[in-house]
């Protein structure tokens, strides 16, 4: 018997020295250190678009051939198709990778939710009468939540209004846009703006610039209509939730997130906006917001083919940085009003609380004529992504070889959050590499000097570890060459020039070091064009689209 986990529980420890006794072999999907099951093989990373595609095409066809049948709310589908869409691609690609290593006389037992088991297998919706009991619970801690949530907002004796325009953040961090300059630009034509939390604060009115909701005047009486809402739509639609076997938690965020949207409705702005395409949560906006609102949003960061952008997004308008962008948007599901090609809002990003370049860099800059600033990016050592731990201690491994052959070049390495403690024992860095620079970095927007937007007023050449970080746009908005790292694919939209393999990544750091001046800014126009942000001011377009919203309310 061979016994294949999906997902672990803390209990799985104990599986663990019962399949020992029984000698019962027991393979893991989830890298775990608690306990001794063996991990399941990964499938190749260069497998990996192509199994996410296929993965959400096979969600998408479940939910047309079983669940569109019985919900015949199409905004109830989608939140629920984007609330399950991430942890059932990974489900699909573990039932994928299992499939790999068996033998056809293997007798195997496969544990993992029955949710995910039943949309992988096609197997019927079914009702389940015991989730009544675990219901139930879930609507008495929405109770007590909305009781902590009303007694927050009543402690505040604000009389500041709700703005026209609404900019919505999913977590209190310093934004790359600029809110002082965003303000002054609808000041300038007449409209108010305000970046909002989307939650209260017991302690706090403001921070990095991002208000807490019951900052506003009117967020109690929004936050007692929302629940009478809730109220409504929860009697309404308890059914569903009830008599089918999708995940019990989806019904629990469900609740909590209709909440939430009603009162950002209910507080009444003329125009939401924000990043709006990546939370289950901005679909119920689209679902209950006035005649005379509208929802405008865009997205943080470059999808292109192979890369897949997001599904099931809602809104009156998306700002796309081109055609290529918005074609990998809403592929299987989701609905735009209006795609306007704008360019990329994070051409130009704000510097948050930083003093610039740090005085040890500034002075060891002092000796180089050219500087390469290598980007890297998040590792979950734990989950199969595109990107591993494997890839990134290759690549700064790499970096180091080149760097002792190449003296003359400093090469400063930005960490983005915390990824390369993972490798720093398998760093290769001598005494004698002085030209090597590294930035340790948690959070990149509280860094207090060497933030990446300091970095590029000295930056010669950028190499980035992903296929679209955002990095890459902000260099080559700038002038700035790039190389993007790709060990996964075979060449990609950025083409010969600004991409490399491990093995040609010398040769094309020298290439762009003793490229003219004249032929680097041809290269670079040219991929401007191609990306759509060439001579744009994406702010200046979107205030203005955004108006134009305004005024068709």
């Amino acid at each position: 018997m061979i016994v294949y986990i999906y997902n672990h529980k803390w209990f799985y420890k104990y599986y663990s020295r019962v399949f020992k006794f029984f000698n019962i072999i027991a393979y893991s999907w989830e890298r775990h250190s608690g306990t001794n099951f063996q991990p399941i093989k990964f499938p190749p990373i260069s497998n990996y678009y192509d199994l996410v595609k296929e993965g959400r095409q096979h969600l998408e066809n479940y939910f047309v051939l079983n669940i569109d049948k019985i919900i015949p709310n199409k905004i109830l589908r989608d939140y629920i198709a984007k609330s399950i869409t991430h942890e059932f691609v990974d489900y699909f690609i573990f039932r994928k990778a299992i499939s790999q290593q068996l033998d056809l006389d293997d007798k195997i037992k496969i544990i993992s939710p029955t949710d995910l088991k039943n949309i992988y297998e096609n197997k019927k919706v079914k009702k389940n009468y015991f989730r009544l009991f675990i219901y139930a619970r879930y609507i008495i801690s929405f109770s007590i939540y909305i009781i902590k949530r009303g007694i927050i907002g009543s402690n505040k004796n604000s009389e500041m209004e709700t703005p026209d325009v609404m900019y919505l953040r999913k977590k209190v961090y310093p934004d790359m846009l600029d809110f002082k300059l965003l303000k002054k630009e609808f000041e300038n034509i007449g409209l108010n703006f305000g970046a909002y939390y989307l939650f209260p604060s017991k302690n706090e009115s403001e921070k990095y610039g991002i208000y807490f909701l019951n900052i506003l005047k009117d967020f109690g009486d929004a936050n007692f209509l929302s629940v009478m809402g809730t109220i409504k739509t929860v009697l309404k639609e308890f059914h569903f939730f009830l008599f089918n076997s999708i995940d019990r938690k989806i019904f629990h965020n469900y609740i909590f997130d209709v909440q939430t949207s009603l009162t950002i409705v209910n507080l009444n702005p003329k125009v939401i906006f924000g990043i709006l395409t990546d939370k289950p949560l901005f679909i119920l906006l689209s679902k209950y917001k006035k005649n005379n609102q509208k929802i405008s949003t865009f997205t943080d960061g470059f999808s292109f083919p192979p890369i897949l952008g997001a599904d099931y997004c809602y809104a009156d308008e998306y700002y796309s940085m081109n055609d290529i962008e918005s074609s990998t948007v809403n592929f299987f599901g989701g609905k735009f009003n209006s795609i306007k090609n704008t360019g990329s809002l994070r051409q130009k990003v704000a510097n948050y609380n930083s003093s610039g370049i740090s005085n040890d860099l500034k002075k060891l800059i002092e000796s180089y004529q050219y500087i390469v600033t290598v980007t890297t990016s998040q590792i979950n050592p734990s989950i199969y992504y595109n990107y591993d731990i494997g890839q990134l201690n290759t690549l700064i491994n790499k970096i180091i070889d080149i760097a002792e052959k190449n003296k003359d070049i400093l090469f400063i390495i930005k960490e983005k959050k915390g990824e390369l403690i993972s490798i720093y024992d398998k760093i290769n860095l001598s005494q004698n590499t002085n030209n090597i620079f590294i930035i340790k970095s948690k959070k990149p927007r509280l860094l207090s000097s060497n933030q990446f937007e300091n970095l590029l007023g000295i930056t010669d050449l950028t190499i980035s570890f992903t296929l679209n970080s955002m990095t890459i746009i902000q260099s080559i908005y700038r002038n700035i060459p790039v190389i993007v790292y790709n060990e996964q694919s075979e060449s990609c939209f950025w083409g010969k020039n600004f991409e490399s393999s491990n093995v040609e990544l010398e040769k094309k750091i020298l290439y762009w070091r003793e490229s003219n001046k004249k032929d680097t800014l041809y290269k670079i126009n040219k991929l401007k064009n191609r990306l759509n942000i060439n001579n744009h001011d994406t702010l200046k377009t979107m205030v203005n689209n955004i108006n134009g919203l305004c005024n068709k309310n």
